[in-house]
C-alpha cells in the first residue's frame, strides 16, 4: 500500500477536490485552505511554490495535514489553534499519518465505507485517533495520540466525543479513517485547470 501514497502528486485543485470527498470544493473550504496556507499548513517554507509558474504540489503528508486542519475547523477550532500544534509537531505527525495507512490490510482502500462520505462507519483494527485540544481544554495545543482502547465506542459518533466541564461535546479525530478516505479520493482526482481555488 505504500505505493498508493508514494505516487500522490496533486495540484491544489485536485487536493481540494479530494478534501471535498470527490466534489468541487465550497468557497468556504477554498478560503480556509488559503488562510491555513498563510499560517504554514500544510507546507514548510521550503515546500512552498515560489513565484508564478511554480505551483505547489500536494504529496501524501500535505494532503493529510490539511485534512486534519480542516476537520478541526469544522469542529469549532480556530485556525491558529489548529496550525500551531500541527506545525510544531509536524515531523512526528507525518510519521503517524503513514503509520495509520500502513497498519491496515492491503485491500482496505477499496472497501465500500471509504468513499461513503460518512454514511458507513467501519470498525478497524489498530485504529489511530487524535485529540487536538482547543482553548477550552486543560492542555490547549497539546496533541495526543489515542488507540482504540482509549475510545468508548469508535463505531459511534458519541463514543468518539469528549466533554469538558461546562462545554459541548467535541469529536476526536479518527485519523485512520480520514487518511483512507482522503487517499481514496485523491487517487481519483481529475485534472483541474490552474487558477484561483
Amino acid at each position: 500500500m505504500t505505493n498508493s501514497i508514494s505516487r500522490l502528486d496533486l495540484s491544489h485543485g485536485q487536493a481540494l477536490w479530494a478534501l471535498s470527498e470527490g466534489r468541487p470544493p465550497s468557497r468556504m473550504m477554498v478560503d480556509e485552505a488559503r488562510y491555513l496556507r498563510l499560517l504554514g499548513v500544510p507546507f514548510d517554507d521550503d515546500e512552498q511554490g515560489k513565484g508564478r509558474g511554480n505551483r505547489v504540489r500536494y504529496r501524501f503528508d500535505h494532503l493529510i495535514e490539511l485534512g486534519v486542519a480542516l476537520f478541526s475547523l469544522r469542529r469549532g477550532m480556530k485556525p491558529k489553534e489548529v496550525s500551531e500544534p500541527l506545525i510544531r509537531e509536524r515531523k512526528r505527525l507525518r510519521g503517524l499519518y503513514r503509520q495509520a495507512f500502513q497498519e491496515q490490510p492491503e485491500g482496505l482502500i477499496r472497501e465500500e465505507w471509504v468513499k461513503s462520505r460518512g454514511r458507513m462507519v467501519p470498525i478497524l483494527g489498530h485504529e489511530i485517533f487524535l485529540r487536538l485540544p482547543d482553548r477550552y481544554s486543560g492542555s490547549p495545543g497539546e496533541i495526543e495520540i489515542l488507540g482504540q482502547d482509549d475510545i468508548t465506542n469508535p463505531a459511534t459518533p458519541l463514543g468518539m466525543t469528549e466533554r469538558y466541564p461546562g462545554e459541548t461535546a467535541r469529536m476526536l479525530l479518527p485519523l485512520t479513517r480520514l487518511v483512507f478516505e482522503l487517499v481514496a479520493w485523491a487517487l481519483e482526482a481529475p485534472e483541474t485547470k490552474p487558477g484561483p481555488h
